[in-house]
């Protein structure tokens, strides 16, 4: 990550900060399957649920308030600059990890994770994923919502440029909102308890998406900026709330297997987002685009989810 700043500064062919983005990211996937995987080592029988429970709110918040602190900073100081603070971070979270690794504290026993060929791990990770609706159908929905916020990274730049005519400051504005999403974990743990709590991964899904139609209604600012804020709350609390149940559902010998696949799918889901957004945007326009990605799309996802539970004669 600390290279992208000088590549911007220096002017490099877009291919190569895109190609150094990627880098970063492909290197920063393992990080959270890892620790999901470690918390049942380190953790009594009776928190193992509820540790890894925090630790799904914990990273979900934090993908959440990043984007708001991005826009907060992007207002005060020029897209380098964000990036080297965001450089910074990386070197703190390293530092942590550095010093628990140096008291003991990071010491568990995953041998036999550890020692598994990596194509079998792969296969029963994903054979556990397709066959258990309880965990297939909110890791779907999962997914839509980071399609969501793909498109919405791109989206929501022109929906600053073109129909709020807002610029580099609006931009800001609606980035930040994007962040307050956080607000949502103090209904997830209740949420995950829920007799049904596909019903309210499901409500979830279509408030993270549906805020986002509606902006193509809108040329004001603040409300632009409400709905995003609406539209944030609702994702946040999808995914959390999606995983902390794929994690209640799974047998223990899997979660690191089938959280290490589920986590190159949210950051490949939110890819695929960014890169179909401009795609979709020259089919349909800015106004329909919104649409699709807001309202259809979560909509369907949400059906077809349903509609899998049933047959499968799952109830939640």
């Amino acid at each position: 990550m600390a290279t992208v700043p000088g590549a911007i500064v220096a002017h490099v062919a877009p291919a190569a900060t895109v190609a150094l983005i990627a880098a970063t990211t492909a290197l920063a996937t393992p990080a959270f399957p890892a620790v999901v995987a470690v918390a049942p080592a380190t953790l009594p029988d009776a928190d193992v649920i509820p540790g890894n429970g925090l630790v799904n709110t914990i990273e979900a918040a934090a993908a959440i308030i990043g984007p708001a602190l991005g826009g907060l900073l992007l207002v005060l100081m020029a897209p380098a600059g964000v990036l080297l603070v965001d450089a910074a971070l990386f070197v703190v979270g390293a530092g942590v990890l550095w010093t628990a690794a140096r008291d003991g504290r990071a010491e568990v026993s995953v041998e036999r994770i550890a020692h598994e060929p990596f194509l079998r791990a792969l296969a029963v990770g994903m054979r556990t994923i397709t066959t258990t609706p309880g965990v297939a159908v909110p890791l779907l929905l999962v997914l839509v919502v980071n399609v969501v916020l793909g498109g919405a990274s791109i989206g929501l730049l022109l929906v600053a440029d073109e129909l709020l005519d807002a610029g580099d400051a609006g931009f800001g504005v609606l980035h930040a909102a994007l962040g307050t999403g956080f607000v949502g974990i103090v209904v997830t743990n209740r949420l995950a308890s829920m007799a049904r709590p596909l019903v309210a991964i499901a409500i979830a899904t279509l408030v993270g998406g549906v805020p986002f139609a509606f902006l193509a209604t809108t040329n004001a600012l603040w409300i632009a900026a409400l709905l995003v804020a609406i539209a944030s709350i609702g994702c946040a609390v999808t995914e959390i709330v999606a995983l902390t149940v794929i994690l209640r559902t799974l047998p223990r010998h899997v979660v690191a297997r089938v959280f290490g696949i589920t986590d190159s799918l949210l950051v490949g889901s939110y890819l695929a987002g960014s890169l179909l957004a401009p795609l979709l945007v020259a089919a349909v326009g800015l106004r329909g685009s919104l649409v699709v990605v807001g309202g259809v799309l979560p909509l369907v996802a949400v059906i077809a989810g349903i509609r899998w539970h049933r047959l499968d004669r799952v109830y939640v």
